[in-house]
């Protein structure tokens, strides 16, 4: 009798305790599957949620190759030799996303630095996506002529921003809102891109570095 009061017991505070699943996959082509909507989990809740679970280590991270911290959640991306994207816990490491749609290997990733929703990939397959964490979904996508190594947001406050992007030996700028992208083109490949806070372009070029305003 005092086992089972003590079972009873157990299922009850289980069962009002949420939890937070961290195996729920979205996003991309795989619109089935369900998805886990971080809009309708308040801040507090949401840290609540994750500092509860067991710490686990993420399953099928095939051959990782990037990743970007949040500075406004408590979260990091990363991309993987599966084509896809996923976003984690930075608290208990639980695989809360991972996105779908890249036809090969993104190459870089990052957040938006002031909308937290938002991030952004390139990858090996010439394709840039925008995805919505909190559907999972990819909400822009554009494709250029070369794999793409390295993104970075414009800062531009609440809004969407340009997203640049190293292709090669080019230097396209998107405006996934317009739907325009502006291209230069360098002598030499592009290693890398960044967006200083001052909107001008930082690249990382064969050879040295330069900036250029955009």
């Amino acid at each position: 009798q005092q086992q089972q009061q003590q079972q009873q017991q157990q299922q009850q505070q289980q069962q009002q305790q949420p939890i937070l699943d961290g195996h729920i996959t979205g996003g991309g082509d795989d619109s089935n599957k369900q998805n886990t909507s971080l809009s309708n989990i308040h801040a507090n809740q949401y840290l609540h949620l994750t500092l509860n679970q067991p710490p686990t280590k993420p399953y099928n991270a095939k051959s990782t190759i990037a990743m970007d911290t949040s500075t406004l959640l408590p979260l990091f991306a990363t991309t993987h030799g599966d084509h896809t994207v996923k976003i984690i816990s930075s608290s208990t490491f639980q695989i809360l996303k991972s996105l779908r749609g890249h036809p090969r290997t993104p190459w870089c990733v990052k957040f938006h630095p002031t909308v937290s929703q938002l991030i952004v990939s390139g990858c090996l397959g010439m394709q840039v996506r925008v995805w919505d964490i909190e559907s999972g979904s990819c909400v822009r996508m554009v494709k250029v002529d070369n794999p793409v190594i390295s993104v970075s947001w414009e800062w531009r406050g609440e809004r969407e921003g340009r997203i640049g992007m190293a292709s090669g030996t080019r230097l396209h700028v998107w405006d996934p809102n317009a739907g325009t992208v502006c291209t230069t083109e360098k002598k030499v490949s592009i290693r890398a891109c960044r967006y200083l806070a001052n909107n001008r372009l930082l690249l990382a070029v064969q050879g040295g570095t330069c900036y250029k305003t955009v």
